[in-house]
C-alpha cells in the first residue's frame, strides 16, 4: 500500500513539474524550436508511468512459496 502511496506522489510531482516546464518552454521559444524537449518530457513520463504500473502490479501478485 505505501509503494501505491509514494508512487503516486512521485507520479504527480514529476507530471506537475514536466507540464510547468513544458508550458513556460512553448511560452518563451514557440513549439516548433522546443520539439525535442517536449519529445523527451513525453518520453520520460512514459517510462515513469510504465514503471510505476508494474510495481503495483509486483506487489499485488501473491507471494511465491
Amino acid at each position: 500500500m505505501s509503494n501505491i502511496i509514494t508512487g503516486a506522489i512521485a507520479v504527480a510531482m514529476a507530471v506537475a513539474f514536466f507540464m510547468y516546464y513544458a508550458i513556460r518552454l512553448f511560452y518563451s521559444v514557440g513549439f516548433m524550436r522546443s520539439i525535442p524537449v517536449f519529445v523527451i518530457i513525453v518520453g520520460t513520463l512514459a517510462c515513469l508511468l510504465y514503471d510505476f504500473v508494474t510495481s503495483i502490479m509486483e506487489d499485488m501478485k501473491p507471494p511465491r512459496k
